[in-house]
This record gives structure tokens, C-alpha cells and sequence, in this order.
């Protein structure tokens, strides 16, 4: 339901959807593409850790969609891992968080990104009467 007096139209109706504005910013278009609960956060990385490193730590619990890899000037460095499927996510976080990696036990938990459109958790099962 868009106001039509309200809503500022940026593509004329001749364009088509191929040629759309230019992406404001990675996390700008990452915001808005990510399913809430695929992507984990990954910390206390050593500072000289390499992408590939990370797959191949992770890419058994699932299929990654994409990894962003971050290295601060001074350690740890971190990464979020994003993958296809919600249950891998929650399945690496599961095999991976306090797995030593380079000597360093690693921080791994569902990132929660700033970004709202976080669901809720799963229910709990009922408990037993009798």
C-alpha cells in the first residue's frame, strides 16, 4: 500500500529492472538480502588468517554463500560467514565454537546482525505429565 503523494519514484517505468541505481554500500545491500540466522560470527581469529582457511574450517556444515573476512590493525581478527541454509549456520556454530585454531580458541555464535528482522528462537518442547 504506497502512498503515491508520499513516495519519491527514483527508475522512470520506460527503465528496466536490469539498470537500477547504483548500490549505496556493501552493507547496504547486505542488510537487505540477508536471511536473518545464516550468518555466524566468527572471532578471536589470528591476525594472518586466510579466507580459504576459514572454508575449509566451515564449509562442512553447509554451503557458504559468502565469507567477510575482517583484520583490524592489532588482533584478534574476526569474520562473518554467511551460509545458505539457517541450520548450517546453527550446526558451525555448534562443531566450531571453542575449537582451537592456531592456538586460539575461537568465538563462534549466530551473529546477530544491527540490522532488526530477527525471529524468535524455537519453542521448547512440552514437558512431560504423568
Amino acid at each position: 500500500s504506497t502512498n503515491p503523494g508520499s513516495a519519491v519514484t527514483l527508475i522512470p517505468p520506460h527503465h528496466t529492472s536490469a539498470a537500477v541505481s547504483p548500490p549505496r554500500s556493501p552493507s547496504f545491500q547486505k542488510a537487505n538480502r540477508t536471511m536473518s540466522g545464516c550468518i555466524v560470527f566468527c572471532g578471536n581469529l589470528p591476525i594472518d588468517v586466510r579466507e580459504r582457511e576459514l572454508e575449509d574450517l566451515f564449509h562442512k556444515f553447509g554451503r557458504i554463500r559468502e565469507i567477510d573476512l575482517k583484520l583490524p590493525p592489532r588482533p584478534p581478527g574476526f569474520a562473518f560467514i554467511e551460509f545458505d541454509d539457517a541450520r548450517d549456520a546453527e550446526d558451525a556454530v555448534r562443531g566450531r565454537d571453542g575449537y582451537t585454531f592456531d592456538g586460539e580458541r575461537l568465538r563462534v555464535e549466530i551473529s546477530r546482525g544491527r540490522t532488526g528482522g530477527g525471529g524468535g528462537g524455537g519453542g521448547g518442547g512440552g514437558g512431560s505429565r504423568g
